[in-house]
């Protein structure tokens, strides 16, 4: 029997699972109707960043597939790409990125019909970032399109949002989940989709484990090791923060980590809760994190 493979997610890949989101996008694109600014929004790793890389080559290439080569005509902001020296902070994306996207927007293209910047953690864009796009959303070049990318579509001010073509990714089912393993030639494994939730992009991870993991399993174990006095917490605490700060897809991973160990151990239920407001607050931007995260060591030791 043939061995079974693992989808390659990240290069070339093609969405699955949103059909209709798909046909609608490229028939707007098709007429030239695109709106100037789009919310890409629901849980992580369900296809949002995917989907607008996509768009963006249809756009330039003719194909809807991920780019594996640079598009010319889109400039995508990504956190997790930043250099070291950037100007931003580790934290959020600022006013310099917001004047950035209006400089590239306004020069015309010539290999596309639009010029396409897509801000991949938009719920990090600050206030002042946001209001300083505001002009580019109430004025936007006949060429323009903006995609923002987030958990929550309730991250952004009112004034962006409502310049804003909102659409939702949902999570996908078990069954679907099920026929993506066939047709990608993954071995279909019933435990392996649930601990997936719904998401083709946690489930490539779950098959291809991440540089982080390792980090990610270390802090799960230590989280989960009852603390012996308030200097541990707080070293735990400082230990969590600083492992968030290298990029902002690390905390929800360990969230998300301590909620899977949780759930299989069929302990600590009663700290769920805290957790889940944990994941909230971080999308909107609205909490001290260590203030949240001694109150989660407490609670479990």
């Amino acid at each position: 029997m043939p061995k079974k493979k693992n989808i390659e997610i990240s290069k070339g890949a093609v969405l699955y699972g949103y059909d209709e989101i798909v046909q609608s996008l490229k028939k707007l694109a098709d007429d030239r109707r695109l709106s100037h600014t789009y919310i890409f929004f629901g849980e992580p790793q369900v296809g949002k960043f995917l989907c607008a890389k996509t768009l963006a080559n249809y756009l330039e290439k003719g194909v809807w597939v991920e780019p594996v080569h640079t598009l010319q005509e889109t400039l995508i902001v990504d956190m997790t790409q930043q250099e070291d020296d950037s100007e931003e902070s580790a934290e959020s994306i600022g006013i310099a990125t917001a004047r950035r996207v209006a400089y590239f927007l306004h020069q015309q293209p010539a290999l596309s019909p639009y010029r396409v910047v897509i801000i991949r953690d938009g719920e990090w864009l600050t206030d002042q970032a946001q209001n300083a796009l505001l002009k580019t959303l109430e004025e936007p070049p006949e060429h323009s399109v903006i995609i923002l990318i987030a958990t929550d579509s309730s991250a952004f001010l009112p004034a962006v949002a409502s310049r804003a073509q909102k659409i939702y990714f949902k999570t996908l089912s078990n069954e679907q989940m099920l026929d993506f393993c066939d047709r990608s030639g993954i071995i279909k494994d019933t435990n392996l989709v649930q601990k997936s939730f719904g998401r083709i992009g946690r489930l490539q991870s779950l098959l291809e484990p991440q540089k982080n993991s390792e980090v990610i399993d270390r802090l799960v174990r230590d989280i989960c090791t009852p603390q012996t006095s308030d200097m541990a917490r707080e070293k735990l605490v400082d230990a969590i923060i600083a492992f968030d700060q290298k990029n902002p897809h690390n905390l929800p991973a360990l969230q998300e980590a301590l909620m899977m160990e949780f759930y299989t151990q069929k302990k600590y239920y009663y700290a769920l809760k805290e957790i889940l407001q944990l994941i909230t607050n971080t999308q909107t931007l609205t909490l001290s994190k260590r203030i949240h995260l001694k109150k989660l060591l407490c609670l479990i030791n």
